[in-house]
Formats: C-alpha cells, structure tokens, sequence
C-alpha cells in the first residue's frame, strides 16, 4: 500500500491516478476534504483527511496500515502566501517531515529548485525539508515547475487574457524551469521504485521564457495584438532564472533512469 500525502493537490492526485492505474493499493492523505473527496470518486482510494503536521496522525497510520512507501507532495507552496505564512509553511514543509519518518517504510520527500540557493522563505522551508529527509536516510526528489499546476502564474495569465488584459508580468527575462504534470509523476514513482536514500533530480531542460508562455496563451486565445504586457518588476524574493543546482552540487548517473540523476556534494 502507497500513501500519497497532498493527494488532493495537481501533483498528488496525478501520481495516484497512475499509482491506481497500475494496480496499486493508495491511501490518499490531504487536508482539502472536498477535492479529496472528489478525487475519491474518479478513483479508487482509500482517503484520510487529516494535516501531515499531527505526530497523532503518524501514529495511527503506522497501526493501522500495511504501508510500504509514503510519498509526500504536501506542502504550502505558493511563494508570496509563505512570505505571510512562514510559521504554517515551516510546520508543513520542514518539521513534519520528522513525523513521517519510519524504518518499515521508503518515504520520498518531493522538494523543488526553489530550495537551491533559496531567496525567499517557501525556499527555504523546503531546503530544510530536504535536510530533514536526507539526515532520515529519505529519499528526495527535487522538480521543477509544473505547467497548468494549481495557482500558477499560467492559470493568473489565462484569467487575465480572458478578461481583456493587461497580462502582468515581471521582468521579460524571467525565466522558469518546467516540466508537465504526467512527467513530473512518472519521475517520482521512478524514484520511489528504484531510489535508494539520497537527492535525485530529473532533468530540468532548459528554462523557458516568461515572455513565451505569455505569447503562447495569447496565441491560444487569439488576443495577441489587443492585449497588454505590463512588467511590474521582480518581487522581493524572486529570482530572474531558477537555480537547479547549488553551487557544491553536480549530479551523476543512476543505473535505473536516462532521465533522473542522483544530485551529490562536490
């Protein structure tokens, strides 16, 4: 049996679409009742509805399920809620992490390129997140942006097209990494399948343009030369282009993946 926490959430509900898909047993873990709800009805889960940040919660799952791996997609994400919310993030990306480690099973903690070299606080909640995992003897998995994902700046920049505009951007030489929602749960039931203890990365591509995910949602919606691009410059703890790797970090190979790397201390 999987437990998959952030069940509710794009990534979280993804992995256990495929996780179901190939005939796997999930325990759907999220703190949102209704799309956990909902995600019960489109497939078959067992939900819990509960916070990853209860040490109580831990304890009854170790009692009462025959868990084998627990893949942990909860987190508080959105960079400008933490900025307010650090307290909340902190409980959710970092200290819980302390709750969920357990030697009768594989916990793979899903991290992000925002804790490399972190500007901002949601970076560094999930820095220390990853810290936590690995003094655990974890295994983490570090993405990158997810296309389309809940409360991304894709979804900010459709509503505004749709309304007419302007679109507001910040720097037209911002530039982010991405992959898509499918790939991003391939990769991280790879990990949880083949990984050992340690950080792996699947490979970010090349960073894409702010300017160009804005073009291409013109051109879908057919508004390329009526609408506005306004740049209200960077925020306080953003950064132009993500980092992937720290400055101490380079990567090798794994024998079980093409596309995923083991990320190591020079």
């Amino acid at each position: 049996m999987i437990l998959v926490t952030g069940a509710a959430g794009t990534l979280g509900s993804e992995i256990c679409r495929q996780l179901v898909a190939r005939g796997d047993a999930v325990i759907g873990l999220d703190i949102a009742e209704i799309d956990l709800y909902r995600l019960s009805l489109e497939i078959p889960i067992t939900p819990i509805v509960d916070s990853i940040t209860r040490p109580e919660l831990w304890e009854k799952l170790r009692n009462e399920y025959d868990i084998s791996h627990v893949i942990n997609c909860a987190a508080v994400k959105h960079v400008m809620t933490v900025e307010q919310h650090a307290d909340w993030a902190v409980e959710v990306n970092d200290i819980a992490l302390s709750n969920m480690y357990y030697k009768r099973w594989k916990l793979i903690h899903v991290s992000t390129d925002k804790a490399v070299a972190p500007s901002n606080k949601y970076g560094a909640t999930k820095l220390h997140g990853e810290r936590q995992s690995l003094v655990d003897d974890g295994t983490v998995v570090r993405l990158v942006n997810i296309h389309n994902s809940r409360g991304c700046a894709e979804e900010i920049f459709a509503k505004q097209i749709a309304e007419g505009g302007p679109v507001t951007a910040r720097d037209k030489e911002m530039a982010r990494y991405y992959t898509t929602v499918e790939q991003a749960s391939k990769d991280v039931i790879a990990v949880a399948d083949n990984a050992d203890a340690g950080l792996f990365m699947p490979d970010p591509g090349e960073p894409i343009l702010i300017d160009d995910i804005i073009a291409g949602l013109l051109q879908k919606h057919l508004r390329n030369f009526e609408i506005e691009v306004v740049y209200t410059g960077i925020e306080k703890g953003e950064k132009l282009v993500e980092d992937v790797l720290a400055d101490n970090e380079t990567t090798e190979a794994v024998e079980w993946s093409d596309r995923i790397q083991r990320v190591v201390t020079k």
